[in-house]
């Protein structure tokens, strides 16, 4: 699916299994095989037992798999309020990228003809408000596998290149198990396999990330493989392109001790600068607010250890209008009865109308109730809307066209 004006909304899978068998690359999904050049997703899921996928070519032919719960492959495209939920197996004898949501989430470069020439905008790609429940295990020689993406990459600003953006996850969270067989260095993570010069918050993963015996070099993180900046052009080391900030991750990361080339880490493996590049500056990622929950802390561990995954004062979360404490650890609003979104027109950068809600669970909602409160003169004044009516395309999450004036002051 491609188009920077084309848009997938409310679109649904439902089944028992899917399985492919296929030689050369292969891009699979359980809504979209790819979205690309500003193709926009929305309000879409897939539920299904499992997704097979076997790569039938031969290492030598160099066959690349990019594998998601929704899409294969987030190329300068985005994707907002999907779900995936079922078990995705991969075989494979060369690379796979492997998301619980998208297999890959990059950026892409597009050209348009101006008076000052022909120039390239980058594109990024982004994936928000979505979440997996599905269980991932692949096999492959080199493999980059989260349960939300299994990659996430931006392109530096270049000659001739506009940057539209920074490639990005936020608000996503996974909480199936990622189980990885690899034959060649990999990047692999509970909630995002390898990001790099990209931004990414308030996100978590809760799955179990498992790494199997292997004489490869693999690098696993309890949310991220590795935090890494590779750019070295970009000099800015106060504001580095690879940025993450408010997540964290509650599973278990699993190895074996005959596989000494492994290297794990409960939040990330490691922080990675930019100085194997050999840049004229070493600029490093930057991160905040990220915790991984354990009875103690780990030695040189990147994050913050949590040991009470319900205690609302070990993290620094924004639990107004993001998060909410629960039993289970932190939950985001786009996964609980609850108003997620809220769309606005402005005038002067000053909201006059809220023109639509977003509840996520309608099912368990029966009104939205909005609150309008006058600072000038005291006076408040309620809203109701009732959820009915609601579709088997709008299960996670339904809009609220509201309509609703604001008071200008």
């Amino acid at each position: 699916l491609e188009g920077r004006s084309g848009v997938l909304e409310n679109c649904s899978y439902t089944g028992k299994s899917l399985t492919l068998n296929s030689y050369g690359h292969i891009l699979a999904g359980g809504i979209a095989s790819r979205i690309a050049s500003g193709f926009n997703m929305k309000n879409s899921y897939a539920e299904f037992d499992s997704m097979t996928i076997n790569s039938l070519s031969p290492a030598s032919a160099k066959p690349i798999s990019y594998v998601g719960g929704v899409t294969g492959n987030i190329q300068g495209s985005s994707a907002s309020d999907c779900v995936s939920k079922g078990d995705i197996n991969i075989n494979s004898s060369y690379t796979v990228y492997a998301g619980g949501v998208a297999g890959r989430t990059a950026d892409f470069t597009y050209y348009l003809k101006t008076d000052e020439g022909v120039l390239g905008y980058l594109a990024p790609g982004t994936l928000t408000s979505s979440r997996s429940d599905s269980n991932i295990t692949v096999s492959g020689r080199s493999v980059y596998a989260g349960g939300i993406s299994g990659y996430l990459t931006s392109s530096a600003t270049t000659k001739n290149k506009i940057d539209d953006g920074q490639s990005s996850i936020t608000y996503c969270r996974s909480t199936g198990d990622v189980n990885v067989t690899a034959g060649a260095t990999s990047i692999v993570g509970g909630g995002i396999g390898y990001p790099f010069d990209s931004y990414v918050s308030d996100c978590y993963a809760s799955g179990d990330l498992t790494i199997n015996p292997t004489t490869a070099m693999v690098f696993g993180g309890g949310f991220a493989g590795r935090l890494k900046e590779s750019v070295i052009t970009w000099e800015d080391t106060e504001n580095p392109l690879s940025q993450t900030y408010n997540c964290y991750a509650s599973g278990n990361v699993i190895t074996y001790p005959n596989s000494p080339s492994v290297s794990v880490g409960p939040f990330t493996e490691s922080v990675v600068s930019n100085l194997g590049q050999k840049p004229t500056v070493e600029v490093s990622p930057k991160y905040a607010n990220c915790y991984y929950v354990s009875e103690k802390p780990v030695e040189n561990a990147a994050g913050e250890c949590v040991t009470n995954i319900s205690d609302k004062s070990q993290y620094n979360l924004d639990y107004l209008n993001i998060w909410k404490i629960t039993n289970e650890g932190p939950k985001l609003f786009s996964e609980l009865p609850a108003i997620c979104k809220a769309d606005y027109t402005l005038e002067n950068g000053t909201p006059v109308s809220i023109d639509s809600v977003t509840v996520a669970n309608p099912s368990d909602v029966e009104e939205v109730v909005i609150l309008l409160y006058n600072a000038l003169s005291g006076s408040t004044s309620i809203q109701r809307y009732e959820i009915s009516d609601v579709s088997v395309h709008e299960k996670y999450f339904k809009k609220i066209e509201t309509n609703l004036a604001l008071p200008v002051f």
